[in-house]
């Protein structure tokens, strides 16, 4: 056959999976779905779910991330992303999060650490509370929602380039999780979003 009728082969372009872990069964769980069919691009995104049976501490978070990366091998290391979602909260007086924080950074895993927990993200969605915080940032951040009349997480989507801002004002760049109010998530919005300045404040 004629070289200008042979088929020239495209070069096969290897998608990124960023794997995260969550902590929680429902607020954290809802927020990535809406976050992935919001953003819909050439990543994709597993979300290891948490069940009731599971550990919901941060080293039970880090177990089921490990065992979701190691029992499936289309995962890439080196290419692919593996997030731990969690809270510090009480865990932190437990030990359990500097524990599970040393073995993601063994295992080569990233993490996104909220201080104190992961409803300060969404907060973060409106406005920096850190100065003043409230006495219950679930209810602070269900009022914010409520008086935006946002109803669910996806209405949260239009405001991410300003819940990275506030969450990156936050962090001093050093530790490994907020040692201060703050949230990490910032981080693994970041490494979903192709070009945060194109997107809606």
């Amino acid at each position: 056959m004629s070289s200008k009728y042979r088929r020239k082969k495209g070069i096969r372009t290897l998608r990124k999976t960023i794997v995260i872990a969550v902590e929680g069964q429902k607020d954290e769980v809802q927020y990535f779905e809406a976050l992935r069919a919001h953003l819909n691009h050439h990543c994709k995104l597993v979300i290891a779910r948490a069940q009731e049976r599971h550990d919901p501490s941060p080293m039970g978070t880090f177990r089921r991330l490990h065992a979701e990366v190691h029992k499936n091998r289309r995962y890439h290391p080196g290419h692919d992303q593996f997030w731990m979602v969690v809270d510090r909260d009480r865990y932190h007086r437990q030990g359990s999060l500097q524990q599970a924080v040393t073995h993601c950074i063994e295992a080569g895993y990233q993490m996104a650490v909220s201080n104190p927990s992961f409803d300060l993200w969404l907060v973060f969605h409106f406005e920096n509370p850190t100065r003043a915080m409230p006495k219950s940032i679930k209810k602070y951040r269900k009022h914010l929602m409520d008086q935006a009349q946002i109803h669910d997480f996806s209405g949260l989507m239009q405001r991410l380039n300003t819940a990275m801002a506030h969450a990156r004002a936050t962090d001093n760049g050093r530790d490994p999780w907020p040692q201060q109010p703050g949230s990490h998530v910032y981080k693994l919005v970041e490494s979903l979003v192709v070009n945060p300045k194109s997107m809606p404040a």
